[in-house]
């Protein structure tokens, strides 16, 4: 039997009194969704079919929470889930017909959901000789490619590339024969006049005075503690180094820069090692003899030229800056916005958390705020934003020296964003760099002017 509603008449009091009546059949509707909400979670009614629970809030407390309550538990979700003391449900026994499960090997590697802090895990992890060590948050890798030919000592790009799984532009060959053509006898230091630069890296290996075994050891020479995976050095002075930037391996180099503090670099040329040496040198030469450096190099632009035409196509073609003022360079359609998305923090407040953090003063406000940007980028990476966890990580990357957990995640962010872009050589590079940045002694103190 339907109800009837009393008409809503818009004389004195009558409006006021039909709106009460609306309201309060809405509040009865909403307390009757609510009871029915309550009984379902409480396990009350049965559920329909299909129908998921909506995943309970994670504690705050977590992974330190010490309470053991079966409602406190019910009500919160815990990342850690070792033994709490708290009741546990009583397994049903088996039927009589089934045969009893096969016991399993001590030997064999524990599976992905086992407890990496619980007793047992650490039991099976000592006594067991297959299973390594995790070498960072994506243990498995795609192997690189085998080298095609040992490095020779003769002039020619196919010395390099099978080497360092990088693509070199001709700028490499042609400074080399400059620098031969100055000086035949020690060609790598022919600008040591200009500023003290000595040539190495990739210069090392055309002139014939260093050979590696591996592409590990290659990309570890002179490689400094701030220097991004997208970074190779190839020159040295007493204060400053130069590194070729490569922001994707299976293309030619974008920029070339030279340090300007602990994680700073200030832009020389856009790529070309000829022009980036030129401006080099032309900051410690007299002005009188810059004509006869422009010779040597066989260029007419003016350094300040040079320079400024870097900045200009950098800032131009830059998707997102980071703390080493060299910027990101990834695939982002400006029309769909899909490629990459801004962070939460701005530079000035990220560095200050980060500075708070190292310092261990960051306050627990603080610290959630940093837990929530490290999931705005990994929501960012599943809707294909792949720029921010490179953003992130590399700006994490220039404090990961100083402190551990900030080093973990700077390496899961760019290990990810690598992945995800194609970028392969930098994974590896990147595991190299905090492999041998991990096996120093812990709170010695490092030195940015001195490579690893």
């Amino acid at each position: 039997m339907r109800l009837h509603r009393p008409p809503l008449l818009w004389g004195k009091g009558e409006g006021t009194h039909g709106f009460k009546i609306r309201q309060e059949e809405k509040e009865k509707k909403t307390s009757y969704l609510c009871f029915f909400f309550c009984c379902v979670q409480g396990g009350h009614l049965s559920r329909p079919r299909g129908y998921a629970m909506p995943p309970k809030p994670l504690c705050k407390y977590d992974p330190k929470c010490y309470r053991t309550s079966a409602d406190h538990r019910a009500q919160y979700r815990h990342t850690d889930t070792r033994d709490r003391k708290s009741p546990t449900p009583m397994a049903r026994p088996p039927p009589a017909t089934a045969s009893p499960p096969a016991l399993k090997r001590e030997s064999e590697p524990c599976p992905a959901r086992a407890l990496s802090g619980s007793p047992k895990a650490k039991k099976l992890k000592s006594s067991s000789p297959a299973m390594e060590p995790s070498t960072g948050p994506c243990s498995i890798l795609p192997e690189l490619p085998p080298l095609k030919a040992e490095p020779s000592s003769s002039l020619g790009e196919d010395a390099l590339a099978p080497l360092y799984h990088l693509t070199f532009p001709p700028s490499v060959l042609q400074l080399f024969r400059i620098a031969s053509t100055s000086c035949p006898k020690d060609p790598l230091s022919a600008f040591h006049g200009y500023g003290g630069w000595i040539l190495c890296g990739p210069f090392d290996i055309l002139y014939g005075k260093k050979t590696f075994a591996n592409s590990h050891d290659a990309w570890m020479h002179y490689r400094y503690p701030f220097d991004p995976p997208e970074c190779l050095t190839i020159a040295i002075s007493p204060t400053q180094h130069m590194v070729l930037h490569w922001d994707d391996p299976s293309q030619l180099p974008t920029l070339v820069a030279v340090s300007t503090g602990e994680y700073e670099y200030h832009l020389l040329a856009c790529g070309n090692v000829v022009d980036a040496m030129f401006v080099a040198c032309a900051k410690h030469a007299a002005k009188a003899a810059l004509p006869e450096l422009q010779k040597t190099f066989g260029l007419l632009a003016s350094p300040e030229s040079i320079t400024s035409a870097c900045l200009a196509y950098r800032k131009k073609h830059m998707v997102a800056p980071t703390f080493s003022k060299m910027g990101i360079l990834v695939p982002y359609d400006k029309k769909s916005e899909v490629g990459y998305r801004d962070m939460m923090y701005t530079d000035t407040a990220l560095k200050a958390a980060l500075k708070a953090k190292n310092e261990g003063v960051l306050s627990r406000k603080r610290q959630e705020e940093f837990d929530e940007q490290m999931r705005m980028a990994d929501i960012s990476n599943d809707e294909s934003d792949f720029g921010l966890s490179l953003q992130l990580g590399l700006n994490l990357f220039c404090y990961s020296i100083r402190d551990n957990q900030v080093s973990h995640e700077a390496q899961r962010q760019l290990d990810v964003a690598y992945m995800l872009l194609g970028r392969t050589t930098f994974q590896h590079i990147l595991r190299a760099h905090m492999a041998h940045k991990m096996s120093e002694k812990k709170g010695a103190p490092e030195n940015h002017l001195s490579p690893l």
